[in-house]
């Protein structure tokens, strides 16, 4: 088991910030009770991966929430604030950057697929990556992320938080997967240690 006193989370908005977009969307639902004393929050601006890593190796995150677009050829696309492209790199290369500037990451998140090869880029330093099976879906991400953190700083484990939320999504919203590396069991893992995990029925509401 793996465990913090808050969870660290680092939100990387790759592209404009408006307000109602899944960043802001996110920061604003974790600022709220029960969850601002679960999280420390911080979010980074970046157009290129470059920021990312630096904002990364600064405050040493538990969690990186990439906020963007994922391309279907497996790109991540950094966007200016007119929405023209500034950056984009690979998720893997941006995973091996990320490997570089930090001893390790427990969670990355995106809002695209994400594949095994892609977490095994970051030479074990992730344990776990969440994603979609196929392509981006905002809406579904929108509801899904805000409960699956939730869930976690309740002190559940990464594998009971993810079932849970994922479950309680309509049947043909259930796109999200779980991937982790193979010594990983995803049931024992917390990010955070509460004494008696609780679950709240009420996450996705």
């Amino acid at each position: 088991m793996e465990t913090t006193a808050k969870i660290k989370l680092l939100l990387v908005a790759a592209e404009p910030m408006t307000g109602l977009d899944e960043g802001s969307l996110l920061l604003k639902r974790l600022n709220n009770e029960p969850c601002n004393n679960s999280y420390v929050l911080q979010s980074v601006r970046a157009l290129n991966p470059a920021e990312v890593a630096a904002a990364a190796a600064d405050m040493r995150p538990d969690v990186i929430h990439f906020c963007g677009e994922c391309t279907a050829s497996g790109n991540f696309v950094f966007k200016n604030d007119d929405g023209s492209t500034s950056d984009w790199c690979s998720k893997s290369n941006l995973l091996k950057k990320l490997s570089r500037a930090l001893d390790g990451v427990k969670l990355v998140y995106f809002n695209g697929a994400v594949k095994d090869s892609e977490l095994a880029a970051a030479g074990g330093k992730i344990a776990f990556l969440v994603g979609m099976q196929q392509r981006g879906e905002t809406e579904i991400s929108k509801k899904f992320a805000g409960g699956f953190y939730m869930a976690l700083g309740f002190g559940n484990s990464v594998g009971f938080s993810f079932g849970k939320v994922w479950q309680a999504l309509p049947e043909g919203e259930r796109k999200l997967v779980l991937r982790f590396r193979n010594d990983i069991d995803p049931d024992k893992y917390c990010l955070r240690d509460v004494g008696v995990p609780r679950w709240s029925p009420s996450t996705l509401n």
